[in-house]
């Protein structure tokens, strides 16, 4: 977008420029030359200056409405002011549009150093004004470094993902619960220790209303606690 900070410093110089002339201008002391300055400056602002600075007002004016509305992908490099995680929570995504009330692709990343150990499931969960919608079968996993797509498929009453057992043909299955505002992606194969993962969500259709929204995310290992254990935040940005 564009900024208007030379916008103030060319008005700036034309307002100082004027001023300063109509004050080098009297030179004398006592109420005769604040009189005498004040009238040059109330002249000052009627004529031709005063002019010319309206007519730059105008120009800018123009120049602003008329600009076309950029629409930039959204990404975080894990830093938020206020209501975001604790230090070292913070998770990178990037979301391909980042407005409201249109279809969108989240790609959300987690490190390496956050999966020390082999990951079972990965669990979602997103606040109550976040009212967007997410398409099940467009949902994929990449994992490590070399990008190893797992895709997904929704998880049904009738199918179950058991790691030891390897009874899923799907590599993970993916379920959501709009109810409880949470999103589980469980795997056949248990994800490497150690390994970069980014979930991607394609076909998401944005909320209505924009705002920041905070995904935490928990994980399931084989060798950790039975609960999942909460590894950290997106902190989404919607437009």
């Amino acid at each position: 977008m564009m900024q208007p900070w030379f916008v103030y410093i060319f008005l700036g110089g034309m307002c100082s420029g004027g001023f300063n002339s109509a004050l080098r201008s009297t030179n004398g002391h006592g109420d005769g030359a604040k009189k005498n300055t004040i009238s040059i400056i109330y002249k000052w602002f009627e004529g031709e200056s005063m002019k010319r600075l309206l007519s730059v007002f105008a120009i800018v004016g123009c120049a602003w409405v008329g600009m076309p509305e950029l629409t930039l992908a959204q990404t975080t490099g894990g830093f938020t002011l206020f209501g975001g995680p604790q230090r070292g929570y913070e998770l990178d995504y990037y979301l391909a549009r980042g407005k409201a009330d249109v279809p969108d692709r989240y790609e959300l990343n987690i490190p390496a150093n956050k999966l020390n150990a082999p990951v079972t499931q990965i669990a979602i969960d997103y606040p109550n004004h976040y009212r967007g919608e997410f398409n099940t079968n467009r949902i994929h996993v990449v994992v490590g470094n070399e990008g190893k797509t797992l895709q997904c498929q929704e998880k049904s009453a009738t199918t179950e993902v058991n790691p030891s057992e390897n009874q899923s043909a799907a590599p993970c299955l993916v379920s959501w619960e709009p109810q409880s505002r949470s999103i589980q992606i469980q795997f056949t194969e248990p994800v490497a220790p150690r390994s970069n993962v980014k979930l991607v969500f394609d076909r998401v259709k944005n909320p209505v209303f924009g705002g920041m929204f905070n995904f935490n995310c928990r994980v399931s290992t084989l060798t950790g606690p039975q609960l999942p254990q909460y590894i950290g935040t997106w902190v989404l940005a919607i437009d």
